[in-house]
């Protein structure tokens, strides 16, 4: 049965854990921009992107909550992207995944 937890107002499918230290050395840690994947992005993308980048730009400027600069593009081919968000809640964390269906939330272990 899958699990899910809200992270600031939106849902996010629980997914497996991932080593904090492996994934700040990998390129999944640093991403680029919408604007750096797609030389004319779509309308639709566009907003997609927006949506998520205020809702990231929001939150970290809470008190409780503690961002890297790993907010961006993920993965992308010509009709679709996924983002991908490295994030502190004040207690845990997370690798988040953006992709078209879901959302999914990683826990990153090994921060200490």
């Amino acid at each position: 049965m899958k699990e899910y937890i809200e992270i600031a107002g939106r849902t996010f499918e629980l997914g497996d854990e991932i080593s904090f230290r492996n994934h700040v050395n990998s390129s999944n840690y640093h991403y680029p921009s919408l604007y750096k994947c797609y030389s004319s992005p779509s309308y639709r993308k566009v907003a997609i992107y927006e949506d998520w980048f205020t809702w990231f730009d929001i939150n970290k400027r809470a008190e409780e909550w503690q961002y890297k600069e790993t907010f961006g593009v993920r993965s992308y081919n010509t009709n679709f992207f996924t983002l991908g968000i490295t994030m502190y809640d004040g207690h845990e964390w997370y690798y988040l995944e953006i992709f078209p269906s879901r959302n999914i939330a990683h826990r990153l272990y090994g921060t200490h």
